[in-house]
């Protein structure tokens, strides 16, 4: 199964807060994806700036549903406290994630 998770108006957090903050975000996200993976035997990459890929052997769609609703519910329960300017800062993320799958009675269709 592969997961495509993305980090929703990514960009206002370097635009309002500059680089250095945007990459305290995405490294305290990266953990907290990394943390998941690791739980649930994925393998966690950065594809780009502010998109992340999930690969898991287990390609059931309830599996998939239940990483990404654990991804979902961590990343709504975080607040990414940031320091900008002597001011504490608050933030919370959107993500979008979705995902593709295949069944075994796909995969024996396809040998």
């Amino acid at each position: 199964a592969l997961m495509l998770i993305d980090i929703n108006r990514f960009k206002d957090i370097n635009d309002l807060y500059g680089v250095k903050s945007g990459d305290t975000v995405l490294r305290e996200f990266a953990n907290i994806l990394k943390n998941i993976a690791d739980r649930e035997e994925c393998l966690l990459f950065r594809l780009s700036g502010d998109e992340f890929v999930v690969l898991n052997k287990d390609s059931q769609d309830t599996y998939c549903k239940s990483i990404a609703q654990e991804i979902i519910t961590t990343i709504k329960e975080k607040n990414f406290e940031l320091d900008y300017n002597n001011q504490e800062i608050h933030i919370y993320l959107n993500i979008t994630i979705g995902y593709a799958y295949e069944t075994s009675h796909m995969l024996e269709k396809a040998n």
